[in-house]
C-alpha cells in the first residue's frame, strides 16, 4: 500500500475513487497499517457526507478540512 503521507500521495491513492470504492480499497489492502486504513475508512465517510463524488472534485480547503478531520 503506498504511503499516505502528503496531499498529493492521497489524490494519487484514492482522489478518483468514490467513498465506496475507497472502501473496497481499504478492503483489498487489509494487511496494511490498521490506524492507516481507519484513517482512509474515515475519509470515505467525509467524503460520502461532503456531497462530492471524489476527493479530485474538491476545493483545497475542502480537502484539507477532510484529510484533517479524518485524522
Amino acid at each position: 500500500m503506498t504511503v499516505l503521507t502528503s496531499p498529493s500521495s492521497i489524490r494519487d491513492v484514492v482522489g478518483r475513487r468514490t467513498p465506496a470504492e475507497i472502501r473496497t480499497y481499504v478492503l483489498e489492502h487489509a494487511d496494511a497499517d490498521p490506524a492507516d486504513l481507519a484513517w482512509l475508512t474515515s475519509v470515505a465517510d467525509r467524503l460520502a457526507v461532503s456531497g462530492f463524488l471524489t476527493l479530485n472534485d474538491v476545493s483545497d480547503d475542502e480537502f484539507d478540512d477532510i484529510v484533517a478531520r479524518a485524522a
